[in-house]
Formats: structure tokens, C-alpha cells, sequence
């Protein structure tokens, strides 16, 4: 099970890394992970590079999309290669989804992309 902290949604009450883990540490399974979508984190004013560094054991899945405009990376101020980078040097295995409004064309979007085979485990191709 994941719980994501999520922007743009008015009476939603979980708004950053630390309102999610609160709600993971009171139900208490040991199944239940963080879903840390970089995007969301960002514009809700999480330092995403601090949830990174101190939660990083407990997030179970990753999303990204850059800002402003919720756009593919390399559109916006979100140093998403980094973070991803950061996520891989800290041990992370697990998928990163792609979670964009494409700024052009669905197949020009993944320009940001690899174009030979991903070695990192943190960027699925």
C-alpha cells in the first residue's frame, strides 16, 4: 500500500512527506510506503532533497514530473536527474513513473531519456 502526498487538491489533507509518514507511523504495518512523487513533494515546499536523504528506507515508489507546468523533465526548476541520482546512491531499486503532461509530443517528451540501454535501476526504460 502507498500514500502520496498530492497538490491541487483543496480538502486533501495529506500535503507533504512528513503528513504521509504520520499517517503511515498510526496505522502501523510494515506493508504501507511512502509514494513520493517528486512533483507533488516540490510544490507543496517539501525540500525533496532532505525526504531524499531522511526518508529515503521508507519510500516505496517514485514519481516525477518537472515544475512549473507539471511537464516532462528538463521543462521546469526541479533538478529531477539529481534527485534521481540521489535516490539510486542511496540504495533505491524500485520503479520510477513518468507522471507528465508532455509539453509536446508523447514520443518527443522522452528526450530526457537514455537513448541506450538505462543502467540505473532508479530510471526504467
Amino acid at each position: 500500500m502507498l500514500v502520496e502526498p498530492v497538490s491541487g487538491a483543496e480538502h486533501y489533507p495529506l500535503l507533504t512527506a512528513a503528513d504521509a509518514l504520520t499517517v503511515i507511523d498510526r496505522a502501523g504495518e510494515p506493508n504501507i510506503g511512502l509514494l513520493a512523487d517528486l512533483y507533488h513533494l516540490s510544490v507543496n515546499g517539501d525540500d525533496v532533497d532532505r525526504v531524499i536523504a531522511d526518508h529515503l528506507a521508507r519510500i516505496a515508489h517514485v514519481q516525477i514530473a518537472d515544475a512549473p507546468g507539471r511537464n516532462e523533465p528538463g521543462t521546469g526548476d526541479l533538478p529531477l536527474m539529481g534527485q534521481l541520482a540521489a535516490l539510486e546512491a542511496g540504495g533505491y531499486t524500485g520503479w520510477v513513473g513518468p507522471e507528465y503532461k508532455p509539453s509536446t509530443t508523447s514520443a518527443d517528451s522522452f528526450g530526457w531519456l537514455p537513448r541506450e540501454r538505462c543502467t540505473s535501476t532508479a530510471v526504467a526504460n
